[in-house]
């Protein structure tokens, strides 16, 4: 009962910013666990470009740091335009991302690196834009968080801890897409769609 009560009060003393981050980062953990789900029910396979991991975990992941993003966010002094430009921004690209990665999936063809159709093509450079407002949002949020942040000494000192990683493995991940790219048009030979589509590919795409 305590911790129902504490999360109703911490509910009603949240920004818009940070409900909208809750939100939506808590609809993405429940596609999470049906795609995990539904990856043990059908005895699909969890290896290939295809497969119900994909959707799975880019929803988990992503869900989860959005939610941080936002109890992060609310530990900021009052900044409530900078806490919608920032978070809110972050919280709707995040959603876009696991979105087109989902909808690739459940047609059954890559989510990444795929140049099969130019409906492919301009997938993968939404999922590009995405994410570059998503590197963008968290650059700021940091920045604010270093600047502006109020709590204990222990807190200010493990969320910008925490956020330094955070930054290094997101460069990281911008790096991997860039050296991808590259190779994939180095060798001419792109990612091919299935034409039969849908998730039943998923036990056959390598």
């Amino acid at each position: 009962m305590r911790m129902t009560s504490s999360l109703k009060n911490y509910w009603a003393s949240a920004t818009p910013a940070q409900r909208l981050a809750f939100l939506l980062g808590s609809a993405q953990i429940l596609s999470g666990v049906v795609h995990f789900s539904l990856l043990f029910l059908t005895g699909s396979t969890w290896e290939g470009a295809v497969s119900f991991r994909k959707p799975a975990s880019f929803d988990l992941s992503f869900g989860l740091t959005t939610i941080t993003f936002g109890v992060v966010m609310g530990l900021v002094r009052n900044q409530t335009w900078l806490k919608w430009l920032l978070l809110g921004t972050f919280s709707l690209a995040m959603v876009v991302e696991v979105f087109l990665v989902t909808l690739q999936f459940w047609r059954g063809v890559p989510s990444h690196f795929n140049f099969a159709t130019s409906f492919d093509a301009n997938i993968f450079a939404m999922m590009g834009l995405s994410i570059l407002l998503v590197i963008l949002s968290i650059v700021g949020m940091t920045i604010v968080v270093f600047a502006r942040m109020e709590s204990t000494p222990v807190m200010r000192l493990g969320v910008k801890t925490g956020l330094i990683p955070i930054l290094i493995n997101w460069a990281t991940g911008v790096f991997m897409i860039n050296h991808g790219n590259d190779l994939v048009l180095a060798s001419g030979e792109f990612s091919r769609a299935r034409s039969t589509g849908g998730p039943s590919s998923a036990n056959t795409e390598t």
